[in-house]
Parts: C-alpha cells; sequence; structure tokens
C-alpha cells in the first residue's frame, strides 16, 4: 500500500483504497500520522533485508570460488533468512527480535501454509539449511563443495522465489 501511496501522490492523486481505509482525511487534505508509523519502518526494513540477502548470496559466491564451503553454507542460510524476514515485514509480521526459531515459524506457518502467498516447495528450505549450517559451524565435519553448490542454489530459489512475489505486490 505504501508503494501506491507514493505513486499515485506523485502523479497527484490519492489512491481510492487510502481513502476508504480512512487513512486519508478528507478535511485536511493528507494522510494521517498512523499510515507512517505503520508503513514507513515497514518499507525500510524490506529494502535493507533484501539488500542483506542479495549481498550474502554474492558473498557464498565468492567463498565458493576460494574453496571457504563452511563459509559459503553459512552465508546461504542468512541470505535465505534474512529473505524470510523481509518477506515477514512485507505481510506486516514483524518482531523486535529475528529470532531462527520465529522467523521459521512464521514464515512457514503464515505465509505459506495460512496465507498461501509463497509456494509449499520452499517450505523446508530454511530448515534445512539450517541443518547443514549447524554443521557448518559448530561440528568438525567440513561440508563438501557439492553440497555447498547445492546450499547455495536452494538459497538462490528461496531468495528469488521471494523478491518476485514481493515485486509484484
Amino acid at each position: 500500500m505504501f508503494e501506491a501511496f507514493l505513486l499515485h501522490r506523485l502523479a497527484g492523486a490519492w489512491h481510492p483504497v487510502l481513502i476508504k481505509s480512512r487513512q486519508f482525511s478528507e478535511k485536511t487534505g493528507e494522510l494521517k500520522p498512523c499510515f507512517f508509523a505503520r508503513f514507513l519502518p515497514y518499507f525500510n526494513m524490506i529494502k535493507a533485508f533484501i539488500e542483506k540477502a542479495q549481498q550474502n548470496l554474492i558473498a557464498a559466491q565468492v567463498l565458493i570460488d576460494q574453496d571457504l564451503y563452511d563459509a559459503a553454507v553459512n552465508r546461504a542460510y542468512y541470505a535465505s533468512f534474512q529473505a524470510a524476514v523481509a518477506a515477514l515485514a512485507k505481510a506486516g509480521i514483524v518482531s523486535q527480535k529475528n529470532e531462527h526459531r520465529w522467523v521459521q515459524s512464521n514464515f512457514n506457518g503464515e505465509l505459506i501454509k495460512k496465507r498461501k502467498v509463497y509456494p509449499g516447495r520452499i517450505k523446508a528450505y530454511l530448515t534445512d539449511l539450517q541443518k547443514i549450517r549447524n554443521i557448518a559451524d559448530y561440528s568438525d565435519i567440513c561440508v563438501s563443495q557439492k553440497v555447498t553448490i547445492r546450499q547455495v542454489m536452494k538459497a538462490k530459489k528461496f531468495v528469488d522465489t521471494i523478491l518476485e512475489v514481493i515485486k509484484k505486490t
């Protein structure tokens, strides 16, 4: 809705949804303050977390090129995690602390199962990526090149799916 506000405001007209939702004051001709309080922080949050996700995908590829597979798996997971945070913010679901379990649970429960915003095929991606990241970060086992490439490809699919939906809405 914020993007619609910006586009219509720049064009010199108010979006009808804003008028119907009573976010627009007919007396003053301005938006009510609660509109900005609700949508501007999410807009910035979405943008920041999408940028972080994209940077982490790039970092994962650079790390693969340097044969740093454990670190690449770590960046792949965080790219997906940050994209999930952006997707939740886009849906108005935010938390002061983005804990891993909370993000995974709300992404799968709210955005996949309940609202059906995202396809069910990506439901297990976050937990699968985290399992391999935990092996890479917390065990004496090194992740192979083959597993790392698979994880980075999975993370890219996850981030791309989220970007696709965010751009449409």
